[in-house]
């Protein structure tokens, strides 16, 4: 028998070999299927491999990261595929061996993945074969994609569409999603997070302008976290219908930002927000959060905050330049005076690198703390039976590190910098809040100067 290459892509005779029964299938008509073949184990013992079929050298040398188009093979018959290292001489000693039959009319892809030295567990070395390959979009304006978990120290994860949507929600190890997405053909980032969602892995760049009317297996490739030099990073591989592949390039990690008005002073209790020019919040209030937000990493961001009733951003109450780094969850609170320009208590924007989109411990809560009351003095934040938790925490700042807490009901107490006086004391019930990450604010005045402040 013979495999040959669907004709959108030409026969390679280092690829090929051909087996005895060329002129029998040539000669009459044989049912057939479709089968792409993709080599995805990231494993130094099976940098490369032989694949035989029916005891016929098939694809010789066949690297990692390497893939074959649709070869046309017969159906509805028994098919053995063994496979060898590449040094071996022969198949009599497979890595792995399978016996399988294909179904008329249909296209598969087989992915080789997982560790050659194991034989049984969830990374032993296999084929993962998709039942439901397309070798084009179904629809002419659209570009078709299935995707495929083959990194094998990586846990279930999630795929995100920045800015877009979830692709793929909780794919474990050595799974495709159940059919193709029909996607626009434009440039996406795609981000890996963990099942959550949330906890970023990695990010990638698609282009898929190009790509208009054609199908595309895009896989997770490569170890998460590689244990040697030589071993391959994860990576997303993108392998269309004929064979073409490529790695799709990294993309910066996405940047989040959780903006908090906490000015308690009347002149700033609305305020608009803007970003380059463009209205980011409107109307926002004093005592309010926004969720975090996705937005652009690396490049300047213009920030201006003026009266909610001003028409546009051209006399802003406060103004500044941010340049914001990748992969950081960052919370802004707008604190202060809006009739100061200077001064401790003078309006403007206190900024921490350390926010949480949910707690780094998914049994505890992770808390912020931030002294946003201006007439306050220094204060040290305790919890009762914890003990203290902020020491001499003053106007305007974050702490440097956040708490993580158990789930439960605390009496927070607020001293001066003394550890003594006691100025407030607060409960604070967080029985329903497990691995939620909370920011935890003093707001408003110690003693207000007006029944309104």
């Amino acid at each position: 028998m013979r495999l040959t290459r669907n004709t959108t892509r030409p026969s390679s005779p280092s690829r090929a070999r051909l087996g005895p029964t060329l002129e029998t299938l040539e000669t009459r008509t044989v049912p057939t299927a479709t089968l792409q073949v993709i080599h995805n184990s990231p494993y130094a013992t099976a940098k490369s491999v032989d694949v035989y079929v029916n005891d016929v050298l098939t694809l010789d040398n066949f690297n990692f990261r390497e893939a074959t188009g649709f070869l046309t093979l017969p159906s509805n018959v028994p098919i053995k595929i063994d496979i060898t290292a590449a040094t071996a001489l022969d198949n009599s000693a497979p890595i792995f061996s399978t016996n399988t039959t294909f179904a008329t009319g249909k296209n598969y892809i087989a992915i080789a993945g997982g560790n050659p030295a194991l034989t049984t567990g969830p990374t032993a070395f296999g084929l993962s074969v998709v039942d439901f390959a397309q070798l084009f979009a179904t629809q002419p304006t659209k570009v078709d994609v299935a995707i495929f978990h083959g990194s094998p120290d990586a846990p279930p994860v999630d795929v995100l569409a920045r800015n877009v949507a979830t692709l793929v929600d909780d794919l474990p190890y050595n799974s495709a999603t159940s059919g193709y997405l029909s996607l626009v053909p434009d440039e996406y980032t795609l981000d890996v997070t963990l099942s959550n969602g949330v906890t970023s892995v990695a990010s990638f760049q698609a282009d898929l302008t190009a790509a208009t009317g054609k199908a595309m297996i895009v896989l997770a490739s490569g170890f998460a976290a590689p244990a040697t030099t030589s071993d391959p990073e994860l990576g997303l591989l993108a392998v269309f219908a004929d064979g073409t592949s490529t790695l799709l390039p990294p993309a910066p990690l996405p940047t989040f930002l959780q903006v908090i008005h906490n000015s308690p002073y009347a002149a700033a209790q609305v305020v608009d927000v803007y970003i380059n020019g463009a209205l980011f919040l409107d109307d926002f209030k004093f005592q309010t959060a926004t969720p975090f937000t996705n937005v652009p990493s690396g490049v300047d961001l213009t920030i201006d905050i003026v009266p909610g009733s001003a028409p546009d951003n051209k006399n802003p109450l406060f103004t500044t330049k941010v340049n914001l780094l990748a992969g950081k969850n960052y919370v802004v609170q707008a604190v202060g005076d809006p009739l100061l320009k200077t001064g401790a208590t003078a309006f403007g924007l206190a900024v921490s690198a350390n926010g949480q989109r949910i707690s780094s411990d998914a049994s505890k809560n992770e808390v912020l703390l931030f002294h946003g009351s201006p007439d306050a003095p220094p204060v040290d934040v305790k919890i009762r039976g914890l003990g203290t938790i902020s020491d001499n925490l003053t106007f305007g700042a974050f702490d440097p590190d956040t708490i993580l807490a158990a789930p439960g009901m605390y009496i927070i107490d607020i001293t001066l910098a003394d550890g003594v006086t006691q100025v407030a004391s607060f409960l604070l019930d967080s029985t329903s809040l497990q691995g939620a990450s909370v920011v935890i604010s003093a707001t408003g005045f110690v003693a207000p100067g007006s029944a309104s402040d």
